[in-house]
């Protein structure tokens, strides 16, 4: 049975990035009383609508704080950052949580599901909590475009990881997000559940969504239609239409 079609994503202006970084610095300051560590030394990106772009590099280069900061899960602590036009570093805590709701997705290597929910529950659960009107039937199709309508009533213990990062596909796209944002999302994952994974990735950015995915698995990353790699908090080198073979050496060379 062919899959139903993704969701279109919520539209931005036409002469708006879907995301926008402008020299992103990150430090932290231990709660000991140590040192303060700056993890991001002023990363400056843009992704487009309908692209997907791939972040990686050495472990600890700042790939996973680089994207909490962009996606508004961290405050950076200089520098600004832009989704669809708005300045997200200029946005009270309500007001980017409202964001998030509305314009971002996420899908993350732990799944965050509800383990006591059904999968067409979990869909639909960022949309109850921001008390917005759930059609059963928008639910289904959310899990359609995934492949999974067929599972809307199972619960998370009783699916296959494959079959989580699925659910956790079609929650984020329920939302219908202008940017999605991955984090090793085949992290978990065996090679063909990864596989599946990767091409409803591909799938979002096909229907015009952008996608930033951080990863270590270099075979997903050249999956992406633009590469960045990360060196030290710094973007050391882009490649478009990366293979692995060029992010294996670029990553070789940032360490």
């Amino acid at each position: 049975m062919t899959d139903a079609p993704l969701p279109r994503p919520t539209p931005v202006p036409a002469f708006a990035p879907a995301l926008e970084a402008i020299d992103v610095a990150k430090t932290f300051r231990p709660d000991s009383g140590g040192e303060p560590v700056e993890v991001l030394h002023g990363i400056s990106l843009t992704v487009t609508p309908g692209e997907m772009v791939s972040v990686v590099g050495p472990s600890g280069s700042g790939k996973s704080t680089l994207l909490y900061c962009l996606a508004g899960l961290e405050r950076p602590s200089r520098g600004g950052v832009r989704i669809g036009g708005v300045d997200t570093t200029a946005l009270s805590a309500r007001r980017l949580a409202q964001l998030r709701r509305s314009s971002i997705g996420f899908v993350f290597q732990s799944y965050n599901l509800i383990p006591s929910l059904t999968a067409a529950q979990n869909v639909a659960l960022p949309a109850r909590l921001a008390r917005r009107a759930v059609a059963p039937d928008e639910v289904v199709e959310a899990l359609a475009a995934v492949g999974l309508a067929e599972l809307a009533d199972a619960k998370p213990p009783s699916m296959s990881g494959g079959q989580q990062q699925r659910v956790a596909i079609a929650r984020a796209l329920f939302a219908r997000p202008g940017i999605l944002f991955a984090d090793e999302p085949t992290g978990a994952l065996d090679a063909a559940a990864g596989r599946v994974v990767l091409d409803l990735l591909r799938g979002v950015r096909d229907a015009g969504s952008a996608v930033l995915m951080v990863t270590h698995d270099l075979e997903s990353a050249a999956r992406a239609d633009r590469a960045i790699v990360i060196r030290d908090g710094r973007v050391h080198q882009e490649l478009a239409a990366p293979t692995a073979e060029q992010l294996f050496d670029a990553v070789l060379a940032a360490r």
